[in-house]
């Protein structure tokens, strides 16, 4: 039996090692590039399907928003038959402004109506009420018939702005009535936020709709509209 000259088996495991050893190295870098392309992959895959869904629902939350736009455009062009009443008065339910103007005007026409006279008219400094409404007071004298007075003082329940009597002492001097008074005329905040475009619209209860419906049948403020200047001209005072 030959022996094995220890050298030349030396000399085959060494080579052998040095060739498994390169061919380990050719191996690994397109084993990394696969492994790395698989990981891409994965995560483009993984990235793709959150933004499909991500998609889907913002595609469902438009359509829910598109059918309630529309159906609230539908109510708002319908407003007169939600709302069938006349509502151009209504503005002067509760003015945010101008409540002390709008409060004399309706004291001074309201007197001349009923051929009252109207002396130490004042007005008080506004005072802030809860839930945004304010009040201004209003005081004055009124003489003139006693039963024209007592239905003078009966109207402004009936009257915008929304306002109400306060005080009343009457007196009476070589038979002519005069009754001091006071009165209340409130204003309103205009909302502060305006609500968000897809916020639904509610119907009004039937209560709500019997308040608009006896507010439009108060009596607004009546002002005077001065006439508009002349086209005649001037004669000219140089000639």
């Amino acid at each position: 039996m030959d022996k094995i000259n220890p050298e030349i088996n030396k000399f085959v495991i060494g080579d052998t090692s040095k060739f498994i050893s390169q061919e380990s190295k050719f191996m690994i870098k397109p084993l990394a590039i696969f492994v790395i392309v698989i990981a891409l992959l994965v995560g483009s895959v993984y990235f793709g399907f959150g933004q499909i869904n991500s998609i889907k629902t913002k595609l469902t939350e438009s359509k829910k928003n598109q059918k309630l736009l529309a159906t609230k455009v539908s109510i708002l062009q319908n407003v007169t038959k939600v709302i069938p009443i006349d509502l151009t008065s209504i503005d002067f339910a509760l003015p945010e402004k101008g409540i002390a103007i709008y409060g004399m005007s309706q004291v001074k026409s309201q007197a001349g109506a009923l051929g009252l006279i109207i002396s130490n008219l004042r007005t008080g400094s506004v005072i802030q009420e809860k839930d945004g409404v304010s009040k201004a007071t209003i005081s004055f004298d009124v003489e003139g018939n006693e039963q024209a007075i007592y239905d003078y003082l009966g109207l402004f329940s009936k009257l915008l702005p929304l306002m109400k009597v306060d005080k009343v002492s009457i007196s009476k001097l070589d038979g002519v009535v005069k009754a001091s008074t006071t009165i209340s005329v409130f204003s309103g905040e205009l909302p502060k936020r305006i609500p968000s475009i897809t916020s639904p619209v509610t119907d009004l209860t039937n209560d709500e709709l019997l308040t608009l419906k006896e507010i439009s049948t108060f009596s607004p403020p009546q002002f005077v509209i001065p006439a508009p200047f002349s086209d005649i001209a001037k004669e000219d005072p140089f000639n």
